[in-house]
């Protein structure tokens, strides 16, 4: 049996991915994603254990491909991917699934997040200002709805970035004081 859960889109890959495996710990396998739908199917309670990356390019960019290539060759079944987002799965009983395996290689994944946050941030954040501008100049009905749109996009990626820039410094203060 298929079924479609409508969900708010996580931007904290952390808390999406740990919701996805509890999930999976109650036998509700996860088997797809869509804009705002996670597919699942019933299955075997953890059974799967679920990662997700974010990859430098996007998925189809040749060099994703030839990492989703290398991830499936190692066992890991890639299950859906949306923009920069890979979903993965491995059996549970083929023993532990890191992605990450150093403190190096979650830097880089955090930093990856924390980029691309930052950019929404800031993209959403000037826009804001600039149709803002526009509206006290007088020219309030064409951008007054654009405006609200940016604002509230800043304000839902903030705390990610916030977050994430927060691991970031946290991360790098780990690995040298590892050094």
């Amino acid at each position: 049996m298929r079924s479609k859960v409508n969900k708010f889109m996580f931007f904290n890959f952390e808390k999406e991915e740990t919701w996805l495996n509890e999930m999976a710990s109650k036998g509700i396998e996860f088997v797809d994603y869509s804009f705002f739908k996670y597919q699942f199917e019933e299955g075997l309670p953890g059974r799967y254990t679920y990662r997700i990356e974010f990859l430098e390019n996007k998925v189809h960019h040749p060099e994703s491909m030839h990492y989703i290539k290398f991830l499936e060759e190692a066992g890991i079944e890639c299950i859906s991917a949306i923009g920069h987002r890979l979903y993965m799965r491995k059996k549970s009983s083929e023993g532990p699934f890191e992605v990450f395996t150093d403190l190096a290689a979650r830097l880089k994944q955090y930093k990856k997040i924390r980029n691309f946050t930052g950019t929404i941030v800031i993209l959403n954040a000037l826009a804001t200002v600039f149709n803002v501008i526009l509206i006290f100049a007088n020219q309030v009905i064409p951008h007054l709805n654009i405006a609200g749109s940016t604002t509230i996009i800043t304000i839902v990626f903030l705390p990610t970035f916030i977050s994430y820039a927060k691991k970031v410094r946290e991360l790098k203060s780990e690995i040298q004081v590892r050094e």
